[in-house]
């Protein structure tokens, strides 16, 4: 029997609320999650928002740009009508209210875009968690190198994870470059030799995003560290009949 993985939570339990919601945040937490995993823009007035795309929809099918929108004007937005009546009220949180509203649990921190596109995005987020104290609960993670790199700059000994769609073996020597202590892979890219490879070289690793109970049960036998999951319950219930109970 090998130990449960972490299980965390994609955009928090988007089955069963709106994705990257607080709504969504605090049922990922109450279902058992280890930890929820967000992404962040940032508004034109520079404050951390919480939403995975760079552009909004409104309900008049017209679209503006996170970058281009004051805090109040998205603070207006509700994104119910993208869930076709399934839900009344869907809106954007910032950084600050997640942490306010869900409290204390693992954050994956997503940084979508670097300080090229969105001024000192690195710097904004890392004040946000030391003014809340919550440095021992996050990681801060990028698919942009930039960001990746300019996160280890401000703080060397944040705990920081990169992106990558490819092989593993291909993206090790980057990875000890920029210092990650995680890499996140999509995790039909995941051997057990890649796991291996990523543990000797003293990072961890997480699979994304799995669904299926059969898949996430080879990858905690390959021994990976986390799953990401848009159905955390799921996968914390059927694992936790075939693995040991104590994460990794």
């Amino acid at each position: 029997m090998f130990k449960i993985p972490m299980i965390v939570g994609h955009r928090g339990a988007p089955l069963e609320a709106p994705e990257n919601s607080i709504p969504s945040f605090i049922l990922a937490k109450q279902i058992g999650a280890s930890a929820i995993e967000l992404d962040v823009h940032l508004s034109k007035d520079g404050v951390p928002v919480v939403i995975h795309d760079s552009i909004v929809v409104n309900d008049d099918g017209s679209k503006r740009k996170i970058n281009e929108m004051y805090l109040e004007e998205i603070r207006k937005v509700n994104l119910a009508h993208l869930y076709h009546g399934k839900y009344s009220d869907v809106r954007i949180p910032t950084l600050r209210d997640v942490f306010n509203e869900v409290g204390r649990i693992k954050y994956c921190i997503e940084i979508k875009k670097s300080y090229k596109i969105y001024p000192n995005i690195e710097g904004k987020v890392l004040d946000i968690v030391d003014s809340l104290g919550l440095r021992d609960y996050v990681e801060i993670t990028s698919n942009d190198y930039d960001s990746v790199l300019k996160i280890r700059e401000l703080d060397p000994d944040i705990v920081v994870g990169m992106g990558y769609l490819g092989k593993v073996k291909w993206i090790l020597d980057i990875a000890k470059r920029l210092e990650v202590n995680w890499l996140h892979v999509q995790y039909d890219l995941i051997s057990e030799e890649d796991v291996e490879l990523v543990h000797d070289e003293g990072m961890k690793i997480n699979a994304w995003t799995v669904n299926d109970v059969f898949v996430a049960n080879e990858l905690a036998n390959y021994g990976v560290d986390a799953i990401t999951t848009d159905d955390p319950r799921l996968l914390i219930g059927e694992l936790s009949k075939t693995c040991n109970k104590a994460p990794r």
